[in-house]
Order: structure tokens, then C-alpha cells, then sequence
């Protein structure tokens, strides 16, 4: 089932979800089959998905396999995974920092974990 729902404030036809068989969802709520994209780069169930903000076309996910990963919907890929190598606990919870510069993890063993979005670097 369904883990996580997020709106675009910039689009409200525009949906993302996240589900427990590790699926991350784009859907126009506009037409006949409203699911428009569909990834499955996550080795555990979504726990949160978030558009970066001021973007249309940019979010992340974050998944019980510990990793927080980055997706361009121009692209039609994920551009970027984040993962602390030292403690992959299972990310709860995500927020991107106003800018989208930052993005930051609640982990299941109540860390918070940041990472620069361009730069793929160890958490700090």
C-alpha cells in the first residue's frame, strides 16, 4: 500500500506516492490513467517523498534501505542517492531546505542526517 503522498504546491494536478513495494509514483490527477511515471530504485519500502522546492520536476525519496535518492522528471531518472556509509538505519522521514541546497533525513535510530544536493558526499 501507499506510504507517503506529497502534492506540488506549484501544481496541484501533480501527485508523487510511495509505496511499501518500493515503487515512487508521479501521477497527473488530470486524465484517464493518472499514473505517469513509476520508479523502483528503492531496495525497502518509501517512507517519504518531497519535491525540492520551487522545482516541478525535481524530488526525493526516502526508503527503510537507509538511502535518500534525488529524480528529475525531465530526465526521467534518479540523478543522485544519498547513503551514509557508516549507519544505513532506515530514513523516515525527508526535508529539503528552502533553497533545495540541503536535504535532510530522521533515520529509525533517531539521527538527523544532512547532504549537499550537489554534491554527493558523506552526510554531515
Amino acid at each position: 500500500g501507499i506510504t507517503a503522498i506529497c502534492a506540488n504546491d506549484d501544481d496541484s494536478n501533480t501527485l508523487l506516492t510511495g509505496s511499501i513495494d518500493k515503487t515512487v509514483k508521479v501521477w497527473d490527477i488530470r486524465v484517464k490513467n493518472p499514473i505517469q511515471q513509476s520508479y523502483k530504485s528503492h531496495l525497502g519500502a518509501v517512507h517519504d517523498i518531497t519535491f525540492m522546492p520551487g522545482m516541478l520536476t525535481c524530488f526525493a525519496s526516502g526508503s527503510e534501505d537507509g538511502s535518500v535518492r534525488l529524480y528529475d522528471l525531465r530526465m526521467d531518472k534518479e540523478i543522485s542517492v544519498f547513503i551514509d556509509k557508516d549507519n544505513n538505519d532506515g530514513i523516515n522521514s525527508i526535508s529539503f531546505s528552502p533553497s533545495g541546497r540541503v536535504i535532510t533525513a530522521a533515520t529509525d535510530s533517531r539521527l538527523l542526517k544532512c547532504w549537499d544536493t550537489l554534491f554527493d558526499l558523506d552526510p554531515f
